[in-house]
């Protein structure tokens, strides 16, 4: 189990951190979230569709996670439709959905496949997908060429939750660190994409008892580095590679990577003198 200090530091910083100033905003964010996340629940559950079946909404990604970034990220919905993949043709079914959502529930859409960007609902930007679930865990969406995808969310989730709790429940706030330095340096990486690198790091790392923080920072920005942006493997086997990005351009964030290796670096080695002092 990777433990970055001694349970009882780690307990007390959870219990400063709760008593902080910081850990009641985030209590107030998260309680806000919590009310609109019941508005669109209950707006999204009378929706019928236009095969008159039942739909079932779940929220999925970082507000399950506890990774949400206010202002930055997306809310991540799958509108699950009961029916068969091959009852409807991917196009069909996908321009179907908006034209529902578009005329009778006026919703303000942006279509952006599998998805539908909305934003109804206190300028929170939505991720709405309409998707068809699959014996196997898994959920059939609409790619951008019009045809069949499977995504396995569910999977993923059990898979990083595991990460999360070998780590000794630091995974998902070292994550959410990674990407406040993504939106702040404007580095254009899929989410999805990091959080593989860094669980990935975890695995490799996870023999080591005493390690910092700030080494496990450096390894993954040295993995991150490495990598060059390409398509990555999924840790399931689930999914083809995963791409870096969804818009197949090829971007070079080098200097920026290489900034963050030295700045931890740096502090990794003065966290190592303070502990021999």
């Amino acid at each position: 189990v990777f433990r970055p200090f001694g349970l009882v530091e780690y307990a007390s910083a959870k219990i400063f951190e709760l008593a902080s100033i910081f850990g009641l905003i985030s209590f107030l964010i998260n309680t806000l979230f919590e009310i609109i996340l019941l508005e669109i629940r209950q707006k999204y559950l009378q929706i019928e569709t236009w095969l008159t079946k039942d739909a079932i909404l779940k929220i999925i990604g970082s507000i399950n996670e506890e990774t949400f970034i206010p202002g930055k990220s997306d809310l991540d919905v799958l509108l699950i439709i009961d029916l068969e993949d091959d009852e409807v043709t991917p196009e069909k079914f996908y321009d179907d959905i908006r034209y529902l959502l578009e005329t009778k529930y006026n919703f303000n859409l942006k279509a952006s496949k599998p998805g539908f960007i909305i934003q109804d609902f206190n300028d929170i930007i939505i991720e709405y997908t309409p998707c068809i679930k699959k014996e196997d865990h898994g959920y059939k969406i609409v790619g951008k060429s019009n045809d069949w995808l499977t995504i396995y969310p569910d999977l993923h989730h059990d898979y990083f939750n595991k990460i999360h709790q070998h780590s000794g429940f630091v995974f998902y706030k070292m994550y959410k660190t990674i990407k406040k330095w993504k939106y702040e340096e404007k580095i254009e990486v899929a989410s999805f994409y990091l959080q593989i690198i860094l669980a990935k790091t975890f695995q490799l790392i996870q023999s080591e008892e005493d390690i910092s923080y700030d080494a496990v920072f450096k390894e993954f920005f040295i993995a991150l580095l490495e990598s060059k942006l390409k398509p990555i493997d999924d840790p399931l086997n689930k999914l083809n590679p995963i791409p870096a990005n969804m818009d197949g351009i090829q971007r070079n964030y080098d200097t920026q990577i290489i900034k963050q290796v030295k700045y931890y670096d740096e502090r990794n080695e003065a966290n190592k003198k303070t502990k021999k002092v």
